[in-house]
């Protein structure tokens, strides 16, 4: 296999993924597939020890897990509101103070940390796979995965980011735009520069 020499991250629609005038935002927001690998159990109890209710959202993939580690969870400023379309999901996420973002196993990019930015929400997650790359400082803060009480610091921290930074954030880095952009560039120069067969 070859090296790679660039890579163009995803991008995000960042008019359907936008920030919900006059809602003050409250809590914590997850959203995703639920899956072990995704850890919304782990959001759910770093949400409880930050003292933050939290609204989960997304299709059940693995029903034993669901079964056994969500609904239990359930209740208590705990919600699970289902599969939302994009258009409700962004306004569930754009209403939370923060964006929980769980992932146990070395996700390659991660559509929910720039869909939530785009919404104007910060960040707070586990620093494993492509998360890091996605989440700075402004916008974030991030915990050592499966740390939960290092987790719900963060959550704390996160929520008192300035949401119009996280939405800068989002369209400089992934909006549809930029993605656009950043392939047309690379494609420019293979034209010009073409690798010796």
């Amino acid at each position: 296999l070859g090296t790679v020499d660039e890579v163009v991250g995803n991008g995000v629609d960042c008019e359907v993924w936008k920030p919900v005038e006059g809602v003050r935002p409250e809590g914590a927001a997850w959203f995703g597939r639920l899956v072990p690998e995704k850890a919304p159990h782990l959001a759910i109890d770093a949400a409880r020890a930050a003292g933050l209710e939290i609204d989960l959202a997304g299709p059940v993939h693995d029903r034993g897990y669901f079964d056994q580690h969500i609904a239990p969870r359930l209740g208590d400023g705990v919600r699970f509101l289902g599969h939302l379309g994009p258009a409700d999901c962004a306004r569930l996420v754009g209403s939370a103070e923060v964006c929980v973002v769980t992932p146990v196993w070395a996700e390659p990019f991660g559509f929910v940390v720039a869909e939530a930015l785009a919404c104007g929400t910060p960040v707070a997650g586990f620093a494993s796979g492509a998360v890091p790359e996605l989440v700075d400082d402004a916008v974030g803060r991030l915990a050592p995965m499966g740390d939960v009480p290092r987790l719900a610091a963060a959550i704390l921290e996160a929520r008192s980011l300035d949401r119009a930074a996280c939405r800068r954030h989002a369209l400089e880095r992934f909006s549809l735009d930029t993605m656009i952009d950043r392939y047309t560039d690379v494609f420019r120069r293979c034209v010009a520069e073409p690798h010796a067969a």
